[in-house]
């Protein structure tokens, strides 16, 4: 009898055991598919954080406002879209304000005559006269020099602070623009390459406008875009009359590369 009850023990012993086991197996299986989920989920987000660094730029940019002054190239004569707005929408800017004006130049010419039946000063606001009418920025970006060579406003000497020769028009717009803007990043962009070697009504060549671009950027430290040797550009191909780019190449060659030219370069 006693062995009789002590095997019964015994079976009833093993049979707590095999349920115990056959829970807490069941229980240790039910964990490893939670387990694997976390793996599978880890890794893909993990991902996208790298994702989101990556463009992470439209974070960086998107409290921030660009102004762009500039000609008819830049108010996009001719388009529908200019440069402005589709850089703006590529850098997620928070605002972006076109201060193109048509026919306008960088220097001022006195009694100029050039465009019939046009008040040059009031109508076509030499940059020098108006960049100080901007909003605040903090990216300024500056194109010109078509319309200066066109109506013949002098080169001048790279040290000239005279608003009536390029050069002088130059020195004292880059310095007003640093002291309005003395946080902010200032740029300029060369001239499109229409003709290397074209000279205007006075004899002088396209190339000598650009070079002063460079070279009066680079002795006050503004940086340059410079598109007249970094974009190919045929003013066949590229523009609609002779001047003004198309649509197309506006938006898939210029804008994109002033885009990455801001992002690898814009410093606060």
């Amino acid at each position: 009898m006693k062995i009789f009850k002590f095997f019964i023990l015994i079976f009833a012993l093993l049979g707590v055991i095999g349920f115990v086991s056959s829970v807490l197996g069941g229980c240790f299986m039910d964990f490893i598919p939670s387990w694997e989920s976390i793996f599978e989920t880890e890794f893909p987000t993990g991902m996208e954080t790298s994702t989101e660094i990556e463009t992470s730029e439209g974070d960086m940019f998107s409290d921030l406002t660009m102004v762009c002054l500039g000609d008819s190239i830049t108010m996009g004569s001719e388009i529908d879209t200019p440069y402005s707005q589709l850089v703006g929408d590529s850098l997620g800017l928070k605002n972006v304000y076109n201060h193109g004006v048509g026919w306008s130049t960088i220097g001022f010419m006195a009694d100029c005559t050039c465009h019939a039946n046009v008040d040059y000063e009031y109508d076509h606001h030499p940059y020098i006269h108006r960049y100080n009418k901007m909003q605040n920025a903090d990216i300024v970006a500056v194109m010109g020099g078509n319309n200066d060579w066109g109506i013949g406003i002098p080169v001048g000497d790279i040290n000239d602070m005279d608003e009536t020769t390029f050069c002088g028009a130059l020195n004292l717009l880059i310095d007003g623009l640093k002291e309005k803007y003395p946080d902010s990043y200032i740029f300029f962009m060369t001239l499109f390459n229409y003709v290397p070697d074209r000279i205007n009504k006075d004899g002088v060549s396209w190339i000598e406008y650009n070079n002063a671009i460079r070279e009066i950027c680079s002795r006050k430290g503004i940086d340059v875009f410079d598109i007249y040797n970094e974009i190919p550009f045929d003013k066949d191909r590229d523009t609609v009359d002779g001047v003004h780019p198309t649509q197309e190449f506006v938006t898939n060659v210029w804008s994109p590369a002033i885009t990455e030219f801001i992002r690898q370069n814009y410093k606060k």
